[in-house]
C-alpha cells in the first residue's frame, strides 16, 4: 500500500509547509453622530455682512465700578463725618 497525499478540497489545509492563501475582509463600522448639532470639521468664524460698517461693541460696566452696587466686601473706608467741635482750633472759656 502506499501512502499518497490527498488534495485539499474544501477547507481543509494543504499540508506541513506548504501556505495557505488567506483572505481578510474586514468591516469597519459608520461612526456614530452622537450630537449632531456639533460640527465634526472645524469652522471659520463668520465675518460681518458688510464689511465696511464697524462692529460697535459696548462695554458694560462692572459691579465692582458701580457705587450703586454696595458691594459690602471692599476695603474702601467710610467717609468721616466733619464735627462741628472739631475745628482744628481750640477755644478756650475762662
Amino acid at each position: 500500500m502506499s501512502e499518497t497525499t490527498p488534495e485539499p478540497t474544501g477547507d481543509t489545509a494543504p499540508g506541513p509547509g506548504v501556505a495557505w492563501p488567506v483572505e481578510v475582509t474586514v468591516s469597519v463600522p459608520a461612526p456614530v453622530d452622537e450630537d449632531p448639532e456639533q460640527p465634526t470639521e472645524p469652522t471659520e468664524p463668520q465675518e460681518p455682512a458688510d464689511p465696511d460698517v464697524p462692529v460697535e461693541v459696548v462695554a458694560e460696566p462692572s459691579p465692582a465700578a458701580d457705587p450703586a452696587a454696595g458691594d459690602s466686601d471692599t476695603d474702601t473706608l467710610p467717609a468721616e463725618e466733619t464735627d462741628p467741635d472739631a475745628s482744628g482750633t481750640e477755644t478756650r472759656t475762662a
